[in-house]
């Protein structure tokens, strides 16, 4: 289940302490997990120097349904699917189904989501949006405990 995590965050940049928000997506068995998981991230942030301080805002389970990693860039999307049919009763029926991948740009994301759309989701593309999101796998906030 992937899980989305919102931090308040504040570092230093030119001198500066600058407070933004970081958004983590985590594919965690529960809340608790995910919070660990990000905590541990944070941990890690702090004892670098990336980060001064942090607070989380919220945690909740993500509409994003799968995250694509066969691709790689620096800038991350959300790709929102839509597939409609017609019911056995002759109702129209649409189902949406999220996605993020990476890409360099969005003309890269669209190229990918085209593709992706015609393997295996067999779904059209309905929207495409650049989102700051950091997928954070369990295993790399490891500390070695």
């Amino acid at each position: 289940m992937l899980t989305e995590t919102k931090v308040k965050i504040r570092k230093e940049i030119d001198g500066k302490s600058i407070k933004c928000t970081a958004n983590f997506l985590t594919d965690s068995e529960t809340l608790v997990d995910a919070l660990a998981t990000v905590i541990n991230h944070l941990n890690v942030m702090q004892s670098s120097h990336i980060i001064e301080d942090a607070d989380i805002i919220s945690c909740r389970h993500s509409q994003i349904k799968e995250v694509v990693t066969q691709f790689e860039g620096d800038k991350s999307y959300v790709a929102t699917l839509k597939d409609t049919w017609i019911d056995e009763v002759g109702d129209e029926k649409t189902m949406r189904y999220k996605v993020l991948l990476y890409a360099a740009d969005l003309t890269e994301c669209n190229q990918r989501v085209q593709e992706l759309s015609r393997e295996g989701y067999d779904m059209k593309v309905e929207s495409l949006t650049e989102v700051e999101m950091e997928y954070l796998l369990n295993d790399d906030t490891d500390n070695g405990d």
